[in-house]
């Protein structure tokens, strides 16, 4: 069982005196704090998708760049 005494001046955290732990003991900062992440990780997936969609859109530009080189060329000969 642990004996958690309350940390001073600090509303919903205690420490765990047989490991010396901070423990957060405040539901409602932990639910914001999952929300906050999960906002996050959508965040960065978007960033990275986003990204990767641009790369794919400069090769795209690239290969018909490429090909109108080709019809300009063969046309002139």
């Amino acid at each position: 069982m642990r004996n958690l005494k309350p940390v001073k001046d600090r509303v919903g955290l205690f420490r765990d005196e047989s490991t010396n732990a901070i423990i957060n003991n405040n539901f409602d900062e932990y639910q914001n704090y999952l929300k906050k992440r999960e906002s996050m990780l959508k965040k960065d997936k978007k960033i990275d998708d986003v990204s990767l969609e641009i790369t794919k859109l400069k090769d795209d530009i690239d290969e018909i760049k490429s090909l109108l080189k080709m019809i300009v060329n063969s046309s002139n000969t």
